[in-house]
This record gives C-alpha cells, sequence and structure tokens, in this order.
C-alpha cells in the first residue's frame, strides 16, 4: 500500500514456486524480486500512470518463463527475464 496507489494482488507463490523458478532461470534472483512473488504470485499495480501486470511464477501459460518462451526473449535479449506488462504490450524485464 505505500508504494502502489491501487493494488490488485493475487496469492502469494510458496517456497516451492520461488525455488523452482530460481532453478529454472538457473541463476539467482533479486531478493525483492522473490518478495514480491511471495506476496502477490502475479497481480496488477498502478503507481501514477503506470501499470504493472506482474506474470506468476511458473504458470505454464502466463509464468514468466512461458512469457519469455511466447515472446521469444532469449533470441532478441539473452539473460534478460520478462517479469510484467505495462498495460499496454510493453514488457519490464530483469537483466
Amino acid at each position: 500500500a505505500t508504494v502502489f496507489d491501487e493494488i490488485f494482488p493475487a496469492a502469494g507463490a510458496s517456497e516451492r514456486e520461488l525455488t523452482g523458478l530460481v532453478a529454472a532461470v538457473g541463476r539467482p534472483l533479486p531478493a525483492s524480486y522473490l518478495s514480491l512473488l511471495a506476496w502477490s504470485n502475479g497481480g496488477e499495480f498502478r503507481t501514477g500512470s503506470r501499470w504493472f501486470q506482474f506474470f506468476p511464477a511458473l504458470d505454464p501459460q502466463q509464468g514468466v518463463l512461458a512469457m519469455s518462451e511466447a515472446y521469444g526473449v532469449p533470441g532478441w535479449m539473452p539473460g534478460a527475464l520478462p517479469v510484467a506488462f505495462n498495460g499496454g504490450g510493453t514488457f519490464y524485464l530483469l537483466d
């Protein structure tokens, strides 16, 4: 509530889901990102005019890895990991 103006959280990711995501990605992920997923595994949030539509950790259709593959992220930006859309089809990425 102190970061976003509007929040529409999802149920948080389990420790097993977070561990599975890190294992599937094959590298450490920021603790703050993992903490966000533990609080809300997906969901939509707004701050000012900026929207964040976070991808769930391991969802087979809309999860982080599924979105990465669906949009060919590894081919055009190796090492980047899409974590959310901005409400208009643009990715927020971790690199």
